[in-house]
Order: structure tokens, then C-alpha cells, then sequence
């Protein structure tokens, strides 16, 4: 049984949302500082329309909040915070084609804005188009050689176009510039799995750990090393710290299943994709694994039925399988 949720590239924290949360979250903290009033802006003042607008945010009236940063940049056409700000607020909603356009207005008017160039990064990865991101991240570096964010997300784009040796490097980088950058060793432990390095890849999720002993994904992606190379018990171990952190983690609940599988202890596998199932009723291969076992314990109704739902979800069932499942099963009857 070879089939397994992780580690692979959709396994990468891209973390666009936590940096771009957080640098809007300063902002907030400077425009609450400014805006004593929110009912009171002088209306040829662009300044305060931003700040607030920056305001709103806070609340989550994110409308009023455009609004507002709109009536900012009709006072001022060169605005550049202006824009960057509603950039934010436009890609919070994921109306990315109108971020895209904020951050590129900010960068016309300020070709020295990192972060523009970061944040124009972030949503071009959110759409899929690595190359632009990886273009934007190196300006941001270029403006800022100490801006480990960049690095990083830089890191994962060369992941996603394969170039796993430059995206260490990024990785590496990111951590000289920020030693607790905890997801930074968690997706270069990820790249390294990519080219083989299993102890460097154990050792840098063993790192992120000891940075943040509740990242949950750090030590599911150990797991997944350590079952890959047979350490089942050390498996174990690490899929039920990540579920113990997050018990909707259903990719744990699944590879926790097939290690189990691995070891003979059929019940707890079973008991493992019957979770996955419960927080992901779509997951069809988790079905077919179970239904797999149950076949092997010789419950083959129950298999059935499971093989079926899989079918029925569009998992591609072994046709060989099926056909002895249903001479078992008929058998049986």
C-alpha cells in the first residue's frame, strides 16, 4: 500500500496571508493612533481618509474601508500607502486582479517599496503565477537584502518550478536573517525531501519544533520522513502530536493510518481513515484504504460498501481488486 497524503509540494506554507495580515495589522495600529475621531474627516483630506479607512479595517468593515481609501487616492492621486493599503484590503477579499493593480500603482509611484513588490509576490503566487512572483520577491530583495520574508517566499516558488537547490538556498537565507523563522526550516526540511536528504530533512523539522512546539505541520511532515524510512513507532509518535495540536487534522488521521497498516495493526489503521472520513467526507481514497482492509480482515460487506463510495467519488478502483472482492463477497453470502 503506497498511496500517502505528504510530504509534496502542496505540503509549503506559502504564509502570503500571515505577512500580509501582519503588515496591514501595523498599519492598523498606526492609523488607530491618528484617527481620534472616525466621524470626523476634513473632505480635502487624503491623509485622513486613509487613515480612516485603516480604521475600518480594524473593524472589518472592509467596504468602507475601500471607500474610504478611494476617496484618499481621488484626493491624491499619488498616494502611494493609499493604494498599497487598499491592495491589502482587495486581496483579503481575494479579489486579486484589483491587488495586483493597487500594489502596481503604489510601485509606479514608489519603485523603492519593498513591500509592494512583496505583497504583488504573494498574490501572483495565489494565482498561480510563480515566475511574476519570483521576479517581485527578488526586487523586494534587491530594495531590502535583509527582508527574510522574501527569501522565503522566494523559496517557494523555486519549489513549485522544481529548482529545489536554489530554493535551500532562499531557505537558508531567510534563516541567517531570522534564526526562529520556524516555517522557513519546515519547508526547507520539505525541499530536502525533495532531493533525498532525509536527515537534514528530520533535522530542520526537529528544528522548527523546537522553535514553535505547537506547529502542528512540522511534525506531521517528520512523521512522514520518518514512516518513509521505516520508523514506524517514531511515525506514530509525530502523527498524534499533530493531531493532539490540531484534532481536525485529517491528513495526519490518514498517514497515521497507513502506518498502522504498515505494522499489522489493522484496527487502529481502521480507526484512523474512519476519522479522516469524519473530517473530510469527500476524501475517496481514505474509503478505498479502508474498504482495502477490510477486505484483508475478511469483512468483505463492509469493504464493499467502501470500495463503492470511493468509485462513487471518482476514486479509479483496481479492476482486478473489484472482481475479487465480489467473488469473496458472493462467496461468503
Amino acid at each position: 500500500m503506497s498511496s500517502d497524503k505528504g510530504p509534496k509540494k502542496r505540503d509549503l506554507i506559502p504564509s502570503g496571508k500571515r505577512e500580509i495580515t501582519e503588515y496591514s495589522s501595523n498599519l492598523i495600529s498606526r492609523g488607530l493612533e491618528l484617527v481620534k475621531n472616525i466621524n470626523r474627516v476634513e473632505s480635502d483630506d487624503a491623509e485622513a481618509y486613509n487613515n480612516r479607512g485603516i480604521a475600518y479595517w480594524n473593524k472589518g468593515q472592509y467596504d468602507q474601508e475601500i471607500s474610504d481609501l478611494t476617496k484618499g487616492i481621488e484626493i491624491d492621486p499619488g498616494y502611494a500607502e493609499a493604494y498599497f493599503n487598499r491592495g491589502i484590503t482587495y486581496w483579503n477579499k481575494g479579489q486579486y486582479g484589483q491587488a495586483i493593480s493597487d500594489f502596481t500603482k503604489t510601485i509606479e509611484i514608489n519603485p523603492e517599496f519593498a513591500e509592494a513588490y512583496f505583497n504583488r509576490g504573494i498574490t501572483y503566487w495565489n494565482k498561480g503565477q510563480y515566475d511574476q512572483a519570483n521576479s517581485d520577491f527578488t526586487k523586494a530583495i534587491e530594495i531590502n537584502p535583509e527582508f527574510a520574508e522574501a527569501y522565503y517566499n522566494r523559496g517557494n516558488t523555486y519549489v513549485e518550478t522544481g529548482q529545489y537547490d536554489q530554493a535551500i538556498s532562499d531557505y537558508t537565507k531567510a534563516i541567517e536573517i531570522n534564526p526562529g523563522y520556524a516555517e522557513a526550516y519546515c519547508n526547507r526540511g520539505i525541499t530536502y525531501g525533495e532531493t533525498g536528504q532525509y536527515e537534514q530533512k528530520i533535522s530542520d523539522y526537529t528544528k522548527a519544533i523546537e522553535i514553535n512546539p505547537e506547529f502542528a505541520e512540522a511534525y506531521f511532515n517528520r512523521g512522514n520522513t520518518y514512516k518513509k524510512i521505516g520508523q514506524y513507532v517514531q511515525a506514530i509518535s509525530d502523527y498524534t502530536k499533530a493531531i493532539e495540536i490540531n484534532p481536525e487534522y485529517a491528513e495526519a488521521y490518514f498517514n497515521r493510518g497507513i502506518t498502522y497498516w504498515n505494522k499489522g495493526q489493522y484496527d487502529q489503521a481502521i480507526s484512523d481513515y474512519t476519522k479522516a472520513i469524519e473530517i473530510n467526507p469527500g476524501d475517496a481514497e481514505a474509503y478505498y484504504l479502508r474498504g482495502f482492509i477490510y477486505y484483508f480482515k475478511g469483512e468483505y460487506e463492509k469493504s464493499l460498501k467502501d470500495i463503492k463510495k470511493a468509485h462513487h467519488l471518482g476514486y479509479q478502483t483496481n479492476p482486478e481488486f473489484l472482481d475479487d472482492l465480489l467473488k469473496a463477497w458472493g462467496g461468503k453470502r
